[in-house]
């Protein structure tokens, strides 16, 4: 990096710090940037696709060996403003203060240059913030972690969490009966993402020296993978993932059972919208919809079909007018292929219809 880097950066911090502006929440928005500005410049020539800034930060710490006091801090000022930028929370007491020592200390301990003496005299003295930490438990439902290294020998993932800044995290893995069933995925760490992942703890116990024992571990889980997909994986006999990458390069095509399948889930999103609707409109209607894909037909399969879901209109219409009333399921209630999206497990997924009320939901 440029050796003009930390003059730059302690010029920007000491220029915010003496802006005569009538609100401090400016103030910590300009430190704010100022931050991510930093962090982004001394991780811009890594190849690893950061998808939080705490991802990046989380990563440059470690780089750089920031110690884990300046971390807490680093951690801290990022969370309360960005709480206070996007979601229009409050700002704590002293958060000026916080942005400019952060800053100041972040820049001298990743470029390992003093800072100008000017600004040590504008620094907030020592126990200037109400510093406060958050303690692991006996039991955590859930922790998203950054894995910084991977100790092969004690079987540790090594990482940082958001919800406990400036807190060494240790992981173990290859525990039989617990998460063993992850020692793939744990091979893909070191493999493939060069120990630099953000992973997902799910079911997390905790001991008396602060280890986590995941039931669950989730590696990337923002890139959401379709329910379908991983069903796709498995058969009554063995369990095999490259059928999903297998089937990313197959060329799709047309086939008779599939639009059959289409044109049953357009009848029932029709049925529990309209319960009078007719069969022939129904039919043109789920025809207009895609007639390049009925074009891959001939007539003679094309009135095959046509004569073939006559007969799934006429139960699917049975179904929402008797059977859906005996169980209890009012249309109106309904809600057409929604769609759910699971942060926890990196899942998406849809359903045909899904009925819920106060008391009592359906699928």
């Amino acid at each position: 990096m440029s050796k003009q880097l930390p003059d730059y950066f302690y010029r920007q911090i000491f220029k915010i710090y003496n802006k005569n502006i009538d609100s401090g929440k400016a103030k910590t928005e300009q430190y704010y940037r100022l931050l991510t500005q930093l962090f982004i410049q001394c991780t811009t020539e890594e190849k690893i696709a950061f998808n939080t800034l705490f991802a990046r930060i989380s990563f440059a710490c470690s780089k750089y060996n920031i110690s884990s006091e300046t971390r807490w801090y680093i951690h801290e000022f990022r969370k309360r403003a960005a709480d206070f930028i996007y979601q229009g929370k409050s700002l704590p007491s002293g958060a000026n203060a916080l942005g400019v020592y952060t800053l100041a200390k972040a820049v001298e301990e990743i470029f390992l240059e003093s800072m100008p003496e000017a600004l040590k005299e504008v620094l907030p003295k020592e126990n200037f913030y109400n510093k406060k930490t958050v303690a692991l438990k006996g039991h955590i439902p859930q922790v998203r972690m950054i894995v910084q290294e991977r100790d092969a020998t004690r079987e540790m993932l090594l990482g940082e969490s958001e919800n406990y800044p400036g807190k060494k995290l240790e992981v173990r893995y290859n525990i039989t009966g617990k998460n063993e069933y992850f020692n793939n995925s744990i091979g893909l760490i070191s493999n493939v993402f060069k120990d630099q992942v953000t992973v997902h703890l799910v079911d997390v116990e905790v001991d008396d020296s602060g280890i986590l024992y995941p039931a669950a571990i989730i590696l990337e889980p923002d890139f959401l993978i379709d329910v379908s997909a991983v069903a796709g994986c498995y058969d009554s006999s063995h369990t095999d993932p490259y059928i999903y990458l297998l089937k990313k390069f197959l060329p799709f095509q047309y086939s008779e059972p599939l639009m059959m399948g289409n044109i049953a889930n357009h009848f029932l999103d029709e049925i529990v919208g309209d319960p009078n609707v007719k069969f022939p409109e129904t039919f043109k209607k789920a025809f207009r919809l895609n007639p390049l894909a009925f074009c891959n037909f001939d007539d003679r399969a094309i009135r095959s079909m046509s004569q073939k879901s006559q007969k799934h209109f006429t139960t699917i219409k049975a179904m929402v007018h008797s059977e859906f009333l005996s169980q209890g399921i009012p249309r109106e209630s309904c809600f057409l292929e929604p769609s759910f999206y699971s942060q926890q497990y990196g899942l998406q997924g849809r359903l045909d219809v899904f009925f819920k009320e106060e008391e009592k939901a359906a699928i």
